[in-house]
């Protein structure tokens, strides 16, 4: 590597795997070089250990942020405060730093489990900047963050560079690079391959293509080749879809998921073949490599995204992002034995719905519980203890990914989809007690004598009747958003929402839900979040979200103080359906419960706050021996 660093910023750019974050630990002196030089203001760098080199005057903000969970926003920096920089000099205070990052600044007392992914990358940075460094090396600053956030820490950078701060900045995203330095350094397999001036870069496509495998800056696809022939045009359609009778033979699957709005510009793009392992069966084959449409839209149009695809034994289709619309989630479609074409109306399919819709495949998670067809995602770890997750109205088991993702290595986990959500079949009348019986049966059927309950809205009832009820086979309590039985006041208002289920569809409800019950944080920084709560609501069978508010319209207060096991409560400061007094009341009924207030977060709890959740849960069971 050959690089030389002055004054102003300069980038590195590349993809993954080139040895960006390795040359970032190596001038740090966290990984040892094959040989060669680092020199900085004259010193010699090999050799030296990482505290010594940060004396020098080098900050380094590492890739993935490394904030503890359990350190507030003030801890962080007073333990940050006391590594003296160059000649032990305090240009950088925290005083000084609360008003550089006024955000940090009101969410001082707040832990680093709680801050969301830019408030931890603005802590990242201020503790790096209290050594008063001269030189300020970053790993991908911008890493997972909303784009709002992303153009607001590039603000940030430019102010800190005009503070006569060298910044080194190690980026993937080349917009980013661009705008905070005029000079880049292309990386590929180790080595700077080429210098470039970064508009030189922005403007020369093949110069993309070539050193960084990218088409351009307009396309969110790394290596798509783009249609020149783009068009104008404006279209809204719904989503539909055709189910093949797979004994014929044919397995040939189209998947089109359509824009709701309006399009100005639209060019189609072919995927790069490196996405082939993303997106197909590992024991597949692709004929034929996915297109994507590249798009952008007027100010203020109301866009969702399109792919089509067309491959056999279709896994998993990939929504391109571009930079002009909001974020648009990942849609997963998983199906044996049957092809899946959704096209325009009018082309000659056939609509299925919600749970209609996968009622026609045959799903190798459904099992038969108390009598019913019941999906239930089974992630069985050997003497992990059971775990059983129970989702809220409206929601299915996919509210619990992120926690699963954590609790899988420790806890034989279940999750189901309750009897009329997500994949499970209406199978009757619902109630509480249904809910209950059902959740019992599941334990029985699996040969579970007791088990940890987790539970999110609605679920939160199910499990505290669970709890007092059946006190010898519940091992603690972690809820969600918890609520207790409707007050009267609210039960004709969830009778409506039943009815204007079965009137009105869906859509009108998600619509409604997203708005009131995800924070303002939520659907600012994270609309990703925002558009995963709007696709769980959407794919609801009508009929059976209907009967889980009747369930819910009700529903009658469990006896709380019957509650022996340990009882973890979480709620969002904005959560309106479970507000901090709701829970506040709840845990004053139940003994030694435990309760934590989210701050930016409604009632999607587990999906607004998933690294919170996560680490407070974590803590829970291991605080309960678990």
């Amino acid at each position: 590597v050959d690089l030389e660093a002055h004054d102003k910023p300069v980038s590195i750019v590349g993809r993954n795997g080139m040895g960006k974050t390795t040359l970032c630990q190596t001038l740090m002196g966290l990984a040892p070089p094959s040989g060669g030089s680092i020199r900085f203001q004259g010193q010699e760098l090999i050799g030296k250990k990482s505290h010594e080199i940060t004396k020098l005057g080098i900050g380094y903000v590492p890739q993935g942020r490394r904030v503890y969970p359990s350190l507030n926003v003030e801890e962080h920096l007073r333990v940050g405060g006391k590594v003296h920089g160059v000649s032990g000099k305090r240009d950088w205070t925290i005083e000084r730093l609360y008003d550089f990052f006024p955000q940090l600044y009101d969410r001082r007392r707040a832990g680093g489990a709680e801050l969301s992914g830019g408030e931890q990358q603005m802590l990242a940075i201020a503790r790096s900047l209290l050594i008063n460094p001269r030189l300020l090396v970053m790993d991908e600053p911008t890493e997972g963050l909303a784009p709002v956030i992303v153009d607001h820490l590039v603000q940030l950078l430019n102010d800190l560079a005009a503070e006569d701060i060298g910044l080194l900045l190690i980026e993937q995203n080349l917009r980013v690079a661009s705008e905070v330095s005029d000079s880049l350094a292309i990386m590929v397999n180790g080595q700077i391959a080429e210098h470039s001036q970064s508009q030189k870069m922005l403007n020369d496509r093949s110069m993309q293509q070539r050193l960084l495998g990218v088409g351009g800056q307009q396309g969110a696809v790394t290596g798509a080749t783009t249609d020149s022939n783009a068009e104008i045009f404006s279209f809204n359609f719904e989503m539909e879809s055709l189910i093949s009778d797979s004994a014929s033979g044919q397995s040939s699957s189209q998947l089109r998921i359509g824009f709701v709005g309006n399009i100005v510009r639209a060019g189609v793009q072919r995927l790069p073949d490196h996405w082939i392992q993303d997106l197909t069966d590992p024991v597949g084959t692709v004929p034929q490599l996915p297109v994507a449409i590249n798009y952008e839209t007027r100010e203020g149009s109301q866009v969702e995204g399109s792919v089509v695809t067309n491959q056999t034994e279709h896994k998993t289709a990939s929504v391109v992002k571009p930079t002009a619309a909001p974020s648009i989630p990942i849609t997963r479609w998983t199906h044996q034995n049957s092809a899946i074409s959704i096209r325009e109306p009018g082309a000659g399919a056939t609509t299925f719905r919600g749970s209609e819709f996968n009622k026609r495949i045959r799903l190798d998670d459904m099992e038969t519980i108390n009598g019913k067809q019941l999906a239930v995602d089974k992630h069985l770890q050997s003497g992990g203890a059971p775990l059983i997750m129970i989702h809220g109205l409206g929601g299915t088991s996919n509210v619990w990914c992120p926690q699963v993702s954590v609790l899988s290595g420790k806890f034989s986990i279940c999750v189901p989809d309750l009897d009329g959500a997500g994949r499970s079949p209406l199978n009757g009348e619902i109630s509480i007690a249904s809910l209950m019986a059902d959740v019992v049966a599941m334990m029985d059927a699996f040969d579970v004598e007791k088990a940890h309950l987790a539970g999110h809205s609605m679920g939160t009832i199910v499990c505290q009747h669970l709890a007092a009820n059946y006190p010898q086979r519940v091992m603690s309590l972690a809820l969600m958003g918890p609520v207790p039985a409707l007050p009267e006041a609210a039960r004709p208002v969830v009778r409506d929402r039943a009815a204007k289920a079965r009137s009105d569809g869906m859509r009108p409800i998600a619509e409604a839900i997203v708005e009131a019950a995800t924070s303002s944080d939520t659907k600012t920084n994270q609309p990703a979040i925002a558009a995963f709560v709007r696709e769980l609501l959407m794919r609801q069978d009508a009929e059976g979200y209907a009967r889980h508010c009747e369930a819910l319209a009700d529903s009658q207060s469990a006896d709380l103080a019957a509650i022996q096991c340990p009882t973890l409560l979480i709620t969002g400061d904005q959560d309106k359906v479970a507000p901090p007094e709701v829970m506040e009341a709840l845990r004053s009924q139940i003994s030694g419960a435990q309760a934590h207030q989210m701050t930016g977060c409604g009632h999607w709890t587990t999906l607004e706050r998933a690294k919170q959740v996560n680490y407070l849960m974590v803590k829970f069971y291991n605080d309960i021996g678990a």
